[in-house]
């Protein structure tokens, strides 16, 4: 899996029109499957966080690729977020697990199908001004919703199905910068409020199983770009 670092002044405009993008920095890591980005407000410096389904590990790299530490004892972890404190929430096969900044786990919720367990967590995101974490529960076909500090549960939304607001293999989730919900299926991005209101839904592809946005609300999915 190639990690591609691609940064540019990206004005307010439609999709099509940002032709503006360019390589900056290109470096490997093999079996990546989650990526975050955060950077450091006491240094300005950023890091990359990658979790790897080959180690079951979780990596944090400077831009230039240098490994600066690791965080052991995933199974096959599939999506990481990363607060602004530098805490870590990593989605896993059979877990969600947080660990503060220095890499000491701080809580933990493992497998099954009641409020604050998980079968195949497979996306993971914080809530941009309440800290709330969202986790795309994919095989309980919903997402679930637990306090940051310790892991309580507050709420769950969404039910396996093809109808508006139904999921089918969910994969990923991720917030626009006005805090609505994105969440991706094998056929859709659909749009929530966060107290689990649905909005609306886009798209019947493949293209969109995962999903990411940007701060001028860009949305990037699998394979192009949303506006």
């Amino acid at each position: 899996t190639i990690l591609t670092l691609l940064i540019g002044s990206i004005p307010s405009l439609h999709s099509a029109e940002q032709d503006n993008w360019y390589l900056a920095k290109d470096w490997s890591v093999s079996s990546a499957q989650g990526v975050a980005y955060r950077t450091d407000p006491s240094t300005g410096t950023g890091h990359v966080y990658v979790v790897n389904t080959s180690t079951d590990k979780m990596e944090v790299f400077d831009l230039n690729g240098t490994k600066i530490r690791e965080v052991t004892g995933f199974y096959d972890p599939y999506d990481v977020a990363v607060g602004a404190d530098g805490t870590t929430f990593v989605a896993s096969r059979n877990s969600v697990k947080v660990h503060n900044a220095n890499g000491s786990q701080i809580w933990s919720k493992g497998s099954g199908s009641g409020d604050g367990q998980f079968n195949y967590p497979y996306g993971i995101a914080l809530h941009p001004t309440t800290g709330e974490v969202f986790i795309a529960d994919q095989s309980n076909h919903r997402v679930q919703v637990l306090a940051s500090a310790n892991g309580s549960f507050l709420r769950k939304f969404g039910s396996s199905g093809s109808a508006p607001g139904e999921f089918s293999s969910m994969y990923d989730l991720a917030f626009l910068p006005d805090g609505t919900l994105l969440v991706s299926d094998s056929s859709y991005i659909h749009f929530y409020k966060t107290d689990g209101t649905f909005i609306q839904r886009v798209g019947q592809s493949s293209h969109y199983q995962y999903v990411s946005s940007s701060p001028d609300g860009t949305i990037m999915s699998r394979s192009g770009l949303l506006d």
